[in-house]
C-alpha cells in the first residue's frame, strides 16, 4: 500500500478526503497557473496555502456565495467538490473505495477526452474513436450527472423517512425489499452498479442494470445512454466561451411544465422534456447530447424512422400545458449523428457497407466532427447555464470578455424573445437576488446592463416591484389569484382552462339528464374531485365561473370580460380560503376553495337560510330541515378533515372525547342523527379554539375572514350547543 493509503490500515482512523464531483482533468482545462502576488517581505520564507503554490492550477470564478457577486481566484484542488462526498461509512476501513472506483472511470474517460481536446486544439476537423471508447464516454457522462451535489443532497439522509421526493413510497419499498437502511446506501449501490457495467454489443447490460439498480434510476440511466447521441461543439467566434457551474451536468434544455406551489413557496415538478444536455471539455469545446426526439438529417431519410420519431415527439409535447410551445430553442443547432466505419452515405441516407449485417462490433469506429456554432447558439447555451445559477456558489470562466458577453446577453434579452421562452421568471427572492448580483458584476466588468425579467410571485411583486407595476389593469378582486401563485403570464391560460372546465361540468349535467338526482349528484362530485387535483389558482377561477352560472342561469360567461365584469364573481367565501393558503395542506387547498364557493353560492340562492332558525313540525319545516342538513353537513364533510393540520388535530381529539361520553338526549339537537350532533359539537369546540390555534400563522385580517367563512359557510355552526 502506498503512502496515501496508510490512513486506512487496520487500527488507524480513516481520514477525510476532498472528493471532486467535476474531475480535475476537466477543471484544469479552465485553469491557469498560480502566480502569487509579490511578497512585500522577500527576505522572510513565504508560506503558501494548500493548492496555491506557484504554478498550481487556479480557476477564475464569480463568487456567488457572497452578499455581492465578486471575481475571485480559487485552487482547482479545493473547488467543485465536497469533503467525504462518496465516503461509505458502512465499509469499515475502506470507506473511500467508491471514490477510488470513480477515479478509475475518470482516468479512462480522461484518456478519451484528452485525445479529443488535443485533436481539436491541433486544428483537426474531426476525430475517430472506437465503439468501446464511445460507450465508456456515455457511461462517464451519466455518472457525471448521477454523482453530482444534487443527488448527494437527495440521498444523503439518515433514515428512509427523511426521503421526501415524489417517489418516496417506491423508494421505501425498494429499501425494505433489498435490506438498505439509508437512502445513501441505495445511491452508493446504484453508482457501483453503473461502475461495474460492461456495455456489451448485444445490449445485455440493459437487463443487468435493471436487476442491480433502483428501477426508476436504472430506466433513467438506460434512456440517457441510449436515447441521446453525442456531438462535439466549438464556438465559431474567438471571443465566445462556455461557462462552467457546479450543477452543469444536471441542467437540460427543454420545456418544463412546472407550477408554483403557493403552500410551500416552491416549484411543483410537472412534465418535462429533455432535448439537450451539455458536458464541457474546455472553455471552447463541449459535448452536446441531443435527444432522439429531434429531427436527424440522415435517419429521417427513412420515412418509417421519421414517422416514429415524430410520433414520439408529439406524445412528449402533449404532456405539457402548452404543447405547441413545448419545443427546443436549440433545434436548429447545426449538428448530426456521427459518421461511422460500418455505413456509408448514399443519396443522403446511411446504408450498411458490404459485409456488414447491422450487428454491433468492437471494431466499429465513429467519426465525430467538431461542429462550429454561432454566437447566437453560444448565447442560448450560456443562457441555459446562467438560468440555473441562482442556487450555485460559483461560476467558473476563462476570460472576462467571454463572461461579460454571455452575462450581458442573458440579463438584457427581453423575456418575450423566442429564445427566452420560459426563462427569467422570478418566483422567489433567490432568483431576484441572483439578478441583482449579476447586475453588480456587470458593473464591475464595465457594463451598465440591467436585468430584464418577469415577476411571477405576489410576494416578490409586493416586496420589490409594487411601485413599478400598474395593478389597475386587473380587477381588485384578483388578489387571491396572485396569492395562489398566479401571474399575468398564467392568467389567460387559466381563464381559458377554467372555461373548458365549466363546459365539461355543463356537459356532464346534460349527459346525465334522466338519471336520479342522487346519481347525478354523485357524478358531479366525481368531476369536482377530478378538478380539485388541478392548480388551486385555476380552481379558484373555475369557481368564479360556476358562481356566476348558478347565480345567473340565463348568462353564459364564456369570455374573459364576462367573468371580470360580473359583480357576482367577486368577494366570495373562496377568497378568504385563498388568502389563507398557507394554513392548508397543498393537496387540500383546491378542495377547500371548491367547497367554500359551492356552499356560499347555495346559501346565496337561499337567502332565508340560518342554521339557528327554529323548525316547525310541519311540511314546510321538514323541507327546511332537509335543506339545513344539506347546507350544513353536505359536501364539506367533517371538520376533522378540513385540510388545516392544527384544526384537524384539535377536532379529532375532541371527537375522541365525545365518543367516550354517554350523551343525554337534552344535549342533542333532537332533529339530527347522533353522528351529525357529534360533528356539530366538534365544530362548536373548534370554533372557540380557532383563532388561538392559528393566530401566529397569518395576518389577523385574513384569519378573521377565514374564521367567519369557516363557521358560517364551510362548516356552518350553531350559535349555542352544549359541547
Amino acid at each position: 500500500m502506498d503512502k496515501a493509503d496508510t490512513s486506512q490500515l487496520p487500527g488507524m482512523a480513516v481520514k477525510p478526503q476532498y472528493h471532486h464531483f467535476i474531475p480535475r482533468f476537466i477543471l484544469r482545462n479552465f485553469a491557469h497557473p498560480y502566480n502569487p502576488p509579490t511578497d512585500p517581505k522577500p527576505a522572510k520564507k513565504r508560506k503558501f496555502k494548500k493548492g496555491q503554490y506557484p504554478g498550481d492550477p487556479m480557476l477564475n470564478i464569480v463568487d456567488m456565495a457572497q452578499e455581492e457577486a465578486v471575481l475571485a481566484e480559487v485552487p482547482v484542488a479545493q473547488t467543485f467538490g465536497m469533503t467525504d462526498m462518496y465516503r461509505d461509512f458502512s465499509q469499515g476501513t475502506d470507506q473511500h473505495e467508491l471514490e477510488k472506483r470513480l477515479s478509475q472511470l475518470e482516468s479512462c474517460a480522461a484518456n478519451i477526452i484528452t485525445k479529443i481536446r488535443k485533436s481539436h486544439e491541433s486544428g483537426a476537423q474531426d476525430i475517430w474513436i472506437t465503439r468501446g471508447e464511445r460507450n465508456d464516454l456515455r457511461k462517464f457522462l451519466f455518472v457525471m450527472k448521477y454523482r453530482g451535489s444534487g443527488f448527494h443532497k437527495r440521498y444523503n439522509l439518515e433514515t428512509e423517512n427523511e426521503y421526501s421526493e415524489n417517489d418516496k413510497e417506491d423508494m421505501r419499498k425498494y429499501m425494505k425489499l433489498n435490506g438498505f437502511r439509508k437512502p445513501v446506501d441505495v445511491w452508493f449501490s446504484n453508482l457501483r452498479a453503473i461502475l461495474d457495467l460492461k456495455m456489451d454489443n448485444k445490449a445485455l447490460w440493459i437487463g443487468q442494470l435493471h436487476r442491480q439498480m433502483y428501477p426508476s434510476d436504472a430506466l433513467w440511466a438506460v434512456q440517457h445512454m441510449q436515447m441521446f447521441y453525442l456531438a462535439l461543439c466549438t464556438p465559431s467566434n474567438k471571443d465566445d466561451e462556455f461557462l462552467l457551474t457546479p450543477n452543469l451536468y444536471n441542467i437540460h434544455e427543454g420545456p418544463s411544465s412546472n407550477t408554483f406551489d403557493a403552500k410551500t413557496g416552491k416549484m411543483t415538478v410537472g412534465p418535462w422534456t429533455n432535448y439537450h444536455e451539455f458536458s464541457l471539455i474546455s472553455p471552447r469545446l463541449a459535448i452536446v447530447l441531443r435527444s432522439f426526439l429531434l429531427p436527424e438529417k440522415y435517419e429521417d431519410q427513412n420515412e418509417k424512422i421519421k414517422a416514429w420519431r415524430e410520433d414520439w415527439l408529439e406524445f412528449s409535447q402533449s404532456q405539457h400545458d402548452d404543447p405547441s410551445n413545448a419545443t427546443s430553442i436549440l433545434q436548429d443547432l447545426p449538428i448530426h449523428l456521427p459518421l461511422n466505419s460500418y455505413t456509408t452515405i448514399k443519396d443522403g441516407k446511411m446504408i450498411l457497407k458490404d459485409g456488414e449485417d447491422g450487428s454491433w462490433k468492437n471494431s466499429h469506429k465513429f467519426c465525430f466532427k467538431f461542429f462550429k456554432i454561432s454566437t447566437s447558439h453560444m448565447n442560448m447555451i450560456n443562457t441555459i447555464i446562467l438560468e440555473e445559477a441562482n442556487s450555485v456558489p460559483m461560476i467558473a470562466f476563462k476570460s472576462q470578455l467571454a463572461l461579460k458577453r454571455a452575462m450581458c446577453y442573458y440579463l438584457s434579452t427581453p423575456t418575450d424573445a423566442a429564445e427566452m421562452r420560459g426563462f427569467k421568471q422570478v418566483f422567489d427572492t433567490a432568483k431576484l437576488t441572483c439578478f441583482r448580483k449579476l447586475e453588480g458584476l456587470a458593473k464591475q466588468l464595465g457594463s451598465d446592463t440591467r436585468a430584464v425579467y418577469r415577476l411571477e410571485s405576489l410576494n416578490v411583486w409586493e416586496e420589490e416591484m409594487l411601485s413599478k407595476v400598474d395593478k389597475t389593469k386587473s380587477p381588485p378582486g384578483m388578489k387571491p389569484y396572485w396569492a395562489l401563485g398566479g401571474n399575468h403570464s398564467t392568467l389567460f391560460f387559466d381563464l381559458d382552462q377554467s372555461g373548458l372546465m365549466q363546459k365539461m361540468r355543463i356537459k356532464v349535467d346534460v349527459w346525465s339528464q334522466g338519471l336520479s338526482d342522487d346519481i347525478r349528484e354523485d357524478i358531479r362530485q366525481k368531476v369536482a374531485q377530478l378538478f380539485c387535483g388541478l392548480p388551486p389558482r385555476r380552481v379558484w377561477l373555475y369557481m368564479k365561473r360556476i358562481r356566476c352560472m348558478l347565480m345567473n342561469p340565463a348568462q353564459r360567461p364564456w369570455d374573459v370580460k364576462d367573468v371580470f365584469d360580473n359583480p357576482v364573481c367577486w368577494d366570495g367565501a373562496e377568497d378568504a380560503v385563498a388568502q389563507a393558503w398557507q394554513l392548508f395542506r397543498a393537496k387540500d387547498l383546491a378542495r377547500a376553495i371548491h367547497i367554500a364557493a359551492m356552499n356560499h353560492t347555495h346559501q346565496k340562492r337561499h337567502p332565508g337560510f340560518s342554521i339557528d332558525t327554529k323548525v316547525n313540525m310541519n311540511e314546510a319545516g321538514a323541507r327546511q330541515l332537509h335543506l339545513t342538513q344539506l347546507l350544513v353537513f353536505g359536501d364539506a364533510g367533517s371538520i376533522c378533515d378540513c385540510g388545516i393540520p392544527a384544526i384537524e388535530k384539535a377536532a379529532m381529539l375532541h371527537r375522541r372525547d365525545l365518543d367516550s361520553m354517554n350523551l343525554r338526549r337534552r344535549e342533542l339537537y333532537i332533529c339530527w342523527p347522533l353522528e351529525e350532533n357529534l360533528e356539530m359539537m366538534t365544530r362548536c369546540f373548534v370554533r372557540k379554539k380557532f383563532m388561538e390555534l392559528l393566530k401566529d400563522e397569518i395576518v389577523r385580517k385574513d384569519l378573521d375572514a377565514l374564521n367567519t367563512v369557516f363557521f358560517t359557510i364551510i362548516y356552518p355552526t350553531v350559535g349555542k350547543l352544549i359541547a
